[in-house]
């Protein structure tokens, strides 16, 4: 029953600590990413897949409670089972049971009730302890990491990008809410329906001009790529026209 229990405490402890390890690693990812989190507005996307991780730790950490409730109440009714279970074999065996042999065997009993009450505690301990010295194993023996030094990339084995053009979503120009509200709250009808189509409109304009600007990006980096495969392959050529 005993290897059996720490078997038990010992798989769900491991379930705990692999939710724990998620819900930290997440943690440490946000806090480390702040600033792209916060402009790229990911808050709620992160906030709720971190209360996801959080939620699941929860229910590991009830189970593992719980797994040690019913350790702790299994090994503290042992010495009562005992006593019961002793009285009766004595009793059924034919042998008459007396005030002072009952009286005897409880005092031994009562001897007894503290050990019994501290083993499933000590149980507990030994499977945190043989779990973390586990942990802490697995740490010292990994593989090390080695550090990429200064170079090219290419030599490195890195991922590296040439030639890449990154927008940011919060750069792109909107309409102000506040005409938005306005044209909610204020006209109906007729009016209404012309401030709509007007916004409409200066959103499709909006859309335009923004695209307008990612070609314009795009067709700068074409230059500059061509430039440079111009400067590859006839550089004396290059090297002319500068003059």
């Amino acid at each position: 029953t005993t290897k059996f229990v720490a078997a038990w405490l010992a798989k769900i402890q491991k379930l705990l600590m692999k939710a724990r390890d998620d819900r930290v690693a997440l943690n440490n990812e946000i806090l480390g990413s702040m600033k792209v989190i916060k402009i790229q507005a990911w808050e709620e996307n992160f906030r709720s897949k971190l209360m996801k991780l959080r939620q699941h730790e929860l229910t590991r950490l009830w189970r593992y409670f719980f797994a040690g409730a019913c350790s702790v109440s299994m090994y503290g009714s042992t010495p009562l089972l005992v006593a019961l279970g002793t009285f009766a074999a004595y009793t059924l065996s034919g042998n008459n049971l007396d005030v002072a042999e009952a009286l005897t065997a409880l005092a031994l009993f009562d001897i007894l009730r503290f050990p019994l009450f501290m083993l499933p505690q000590i149980i507990n301990r030994i499977v945190e302890a043989g779990i973390s010295f586990e942990r802490v194993r697995e740490f010292l023996l990994a593989e090390e990491y080695t550090r990429v030094g200064e170079g090219n990339l290419e030599d490195n084995g890195e991922v590296w990008i040439q030639n890449g053009t990154f927008v940011y979503d919060s750069k792109k120009p909107r309409l102000d809410d506040d005409d938005e509200d306005d044209n909610k709250n204020g006209a109906k009808g007729l009016r209404g329906l012309m401030l709509q189509h007007q916004r409409i409109m200066q959103e499709a304009a909006l859309d335009r001009q923004w695209e307008k600007l990612l070609l314009q990006a795009q067709l700068l980096d074409a230059e500059d790529r061509i430039q440079s495969l111009e400067q590859k392959l006839h550089p004396k050529i290059a090297c002319s026209k500068r003059i």
